[in-house]
């Protein structure tokens, strides 16, 4: 029984690790590997300068309007509160 498990195990480990070799990628292009390093690179600079811009909008539209705000402050002689 247990020559038979040792049988086995030592199968299913070769096909185990015949699956792993021929399941990898063997056409590693390092030139493709860095434009494609260097376009992933470009697109998150591009998405942080949308969200910076974005950020800046909402900053200026916030200061705008809070510049727009008017107060109006009204004495009163009989010294009550407003």
């Amino acid at each position: 029984m247990k020559k038979t498990k040792n049988y086995l195990y030592t199968i299913l480990m070769v096909l185990a690790c015949g699956v792993l070799v021929t399941s990898c990628k063997d056409d590693f292009d390092e030139e493709q590997f860095l434009i494609n390093q260097q376009e992933r690179a470009d697109q998150l600079a591009a998405e942080e300068a949308a969200e910076e811009e974005a950020m800046t909008a909402e900053n200026a539209a916030a200061v705008a309007s809070a510049a727009n705000v008017t107060y109006t402050v009204s004495l009163h002689s009989d010294n009550v509160p407003v």
